[in-house]
This record gives structure tokens, sequence and C-alpha cells, in this order.
């Protein structure tokens, strides 16, 4: 889906997105308590995500990082996006 709004990033269709993509995943929208979207990493020492290597076909869309606090604790792996299949969309725990 396409979450710009005249050239700027459209915040709620971007939740929306990550929701209906986490949801596919197998972990649907009731289960998900925020979603945080930002260019910087949220890990100390890993690249920006519009620095990480994409593939070729995934070069056209726009490269986040997103944090997803669940309202339980989740197993996973977690995946969600496009690039899940090639190593892009992969979701690192993080225990409070």
């Amino acid at each position: 889906g396409y979450n710009s709004l005249r050239g700027q990033i459209n915040l709620k269709k971007t939740d929306q997105l990550l929701r209906q993509a986490l949801g596919k995943g197998g972990f649907p929208s009731e289960m998900i308590d925020e979603v945080f979207v930002q260019a910087a990493p949220w890990v100390p020492n890993t690249p920006a995500a519009r620095e990480s290597f994409r593939a070729q076909h995934l070069r056209k869309w726009p490269s986040y990082h997103v944090e997803v606090r669940f309202r339980s604790l989740v197993a996973g792996p977690v995946l969600a996006g496009i690039g899940r299949h090639v190593g892009l969309g992969v979701f690192v725990p993080v225990l409070d």
C-alpha cells in the first residue's frame, strides 16, 4: 500500500499498513498495543533504514525502522512487509 500524502508520510496510513502486514504474519491488530515508525534505528550500531542494503525491486519503496509493542509476549519470529523474504522486516525482541 501507499503511505504518503502529497509527498509526506501519512502516519495514520502507515500504522494501518503495518498492522495489516503484521496481521498477515499471524499477529492481528488486537495483539498490538502501539506502533512507532522512524528513519533512525532503534538498535544501537545499526544503519539507518535508507542506508541498509535493499534488493533492486525493493528500492522504490520507502524504508523505515519500526517498533511494535504487543499487548503481551509473542513467540517469534516476527516478520512483516514485502522485504520479509530477503531479510528486511525482521523484528528484534526487546524486553523491558
